[in-house]
């Protein structure tokens, strides 16, 4: 008779799915496929003011002159943090994303510079918009 050794096969183990985990999760940030081709001249960016709408309930004595200036408020306030992200992710310059950052600040004063407001850059071509700044 011979002996029949059964292997009974071992789940995964705990460790090595946290492993397979982090690796994952350490993946770059999401590039389009054609970036580097049309990314090639940039040599400096500018972020905008984010475009805000509020929808949905609003309290009864909000008005419409209290909406959009929080409206254009809150665009700057997501421009800044956006701004402030791309540094946090570049650490601070040391890992370089190639182009320079232009700061929000001299963003916001060429725009009232050349009499585009806040709403206005959400409809400005970007084309125009680039010039404007510079980049």
């Amino acid at each position: 008779m011979k002996n029949k050794t059964t292997s009974i096969k071992k789940p995964i183990s705990p460790v090595i799915l946290v492993f397979l985990f982090l690796i994952v999760s350490c993946t770059p940030y999401y590039i389009a496929s054609n970036f580097n081709s049309r990314t090639a001249k940039h040599t400096k960016v500018a972020v905008l003011p984010f475009e805000i709408l509020f929808i949905g309930r609003m309290p009864a004595d909000l008005t419409e002159e209290d909406i959009l200036e929080i409206e254009e408020a809150e665009a700057v306030v997501f421009q800044v943090s956006f701004y402030n992200e791309i540094l946090r992710s570049t650490k601070n310059g040391r890992r370089p994303i190639g182009v320079d950052l232009q700061h929000y600040d001299e963003t916001l004063d060429l725009l009232n510079k050349n009499d585009i407001g806040i709403r206005e850059s959400w409809r400005t071509d970007p084309k125009e918009l680039a010039a404007i700044l510079g980049v």
